[in-house]
């Protein structure tokens, strides 16, 4: 477990770079896209257990947890008398 020392500096070290407006913006366009072409997927006779729409599903997951990540570090978090 890691301690809030460590976790502090985690934090600070996600808000710095994707708790940016900038790079939210940007995540937020990705995403969009990458919803955009999960949605119009079509399974095809190449691929029949779908292995690309997964992948894309799989992005679209990671995008998601990016921008969470981001919004989460840059809300304020008041640490004083808690443990």
């Amino acid at each position: 477990m890691k301690s809030p020392e460590e976790r502090l500096s985690w934090r600070n070290k996600i808000a710095g770079t994707l708790g940016i407006k900038e790079v939210q913006d940007v995540l937020e366009e990705f995403l969009a896209d990458n919803r955009a072409q999960l949605s119009a997927w079509i399974i095809t006779p190449n691929d029949p257990h779908a292995y690309n729409m997964h992948r894309q599903l799989g992005r679209v997951e990671m995008l998601e947890f990016l921008i969470n990540q981001g919004k989460a570090a840059n809300k304020a978090t008041e640490t004083k008398g808690k443990k």
